[in-house]
């Protein structure tokens, strides 16, 4: 009886210190910047080529007494790039939608990113933040990066991504969607197959706010890994950090990045 005693003692004693490990047990965690998420220094993102452009603006009014609203036209010459936006706030049916053309291609935004085109609702609030140029295995892309005025909020700004591939002067729209990112640093090959990716944040995404996706591109169209992604954790306003232990990346953040970790 005695001995049971001892043994069982013992063994309350051991659950005790696997409960005060676990209460003393600290997460780890890394401020997010999408450059945070690459392992190679020599990554397309480093080669991306910012496209220069020549703005014209447009004043428009349709019929005397109606408000004015304004029209802006990017364009490029080296891909015989225009871009076609309008300040879709003070319009009315029927209304103005974004194009982009590229070469003899025309494309209207809204049907990129909506496969359609609905004339009785509002336009995509397009206004072009960005145009680049990269390459990788050989095969050339451009990028859009748009301000979309009717997604997202003052402190949470969606941006649109529209990228195409170039081929012998004929583009081919891969993907558009809404996303976190102010720039294109989304963009890489982040597990170095030589394929590009995009880390994929809907930052106003009610169900996935605090995920991260990666897409890989097959068969020219992005398609989701399911087991990989990024977990992120608002920190302060405008400051998110990755949650280490609830993420699966392509390496393991706490051997790449040992003086950046912060504990909790």
């Amino acid at each position: 009886m005695k001995k049971f005693a001892l043994i069982l003692i013992s063994i309350l004693f051991a659950n005790c210190n696997v409960v005060q490990e676990k209460a003393n047990k600290k997460t780890a965690y890394i401020h997010f910047e999408y450059k945070t998420l690459l392992n190679d220094t020599n990554s397309i993102t480093s080669k991306i080529n910012l496209i220069n452009k020549v703005i014209e603006n447009k004043k428009i009014q349709r019929n005397s007494g109606e408000p004015l609203y304004y029209s802006k036209s990017l364009r490029n010459e080296k891909y015989d790039i225009i871009t076609e936006q309008f300040d879709s706030w003070y319009q009315e049916p029927p209304y103005k939608r974004a194009k982009i053309h590229i070469y003899n291609d025309e494309y209207y935004v809204d049907s990129l990113v909506y496969n359609t085109i609905n004339d009785t609702i509002e336009p995509i609030g397009f206004d072009l933040v960005a145009m680049s140029e990269f390459n990788i295995q050989n095969n050339q892309y451009i990028a859009f990066l748009s301000l979309n005025s009717y997604k997202g909020t003052d402190t949470s700004p969606e941006f649109l991504l529209i990228i195409f591939e170039i081929f012998h002067n004929k583009s081919t729209p891969i993907f558009a969607g809404f996303q976190a990112s102010t720039n294109f640093d989304c963009i890489s090959d982040f597990n170095n197959d030589n394929i590009l990716d995009i880390a994929f944040w809907r930052i106003n995404n009610s169900i996935n706010k605090n995920k991260i996706c990666f897409y890989t591109l097959k068969c020219d169209k992005f398609v989701i890994q399911k087991n990989i992604y990024i977990s992120v954790v608002e920190h302060s306003p405008y400051n998110y950090m990755i949650d280490i232990e609830n993420s699966s990346w392509f390496f393991d953040f706490v051997e790449q990045y040992p003086n950046k970790l912060i504990y909790k």
